[in-house]
């Protein structure tokens, strides 16, 4: 379980970025659209394992 936990926030944060990516697929721009993946999914997974330490500090 403790290893599937440790994989959620990557793997929510990678859903996000293809989300946003498909979301913005209009533009033609690469670098543009490298930059946006690369912001959600580093907002989502930060968020996502903050989230988990503060829950796993609270369950103690």
């Amino acid at each position: 379980m403790q290893t599937i936990l440790r994989l959620v926030p990557g793997i929510l944060g990678a859903l996000a970025g293809f989300v946003v990516l498909k979301l913005i697929a209009w533009t033609s721009s690469v670098s543009f659209q490298v930059i946006v993946f690369l912001g959600a999914y580093l907002a989502v997974h930060l968020s996502v394992d903050t989230a988990l330490r503060r829950y796993g500090r609270e369950n103690e």
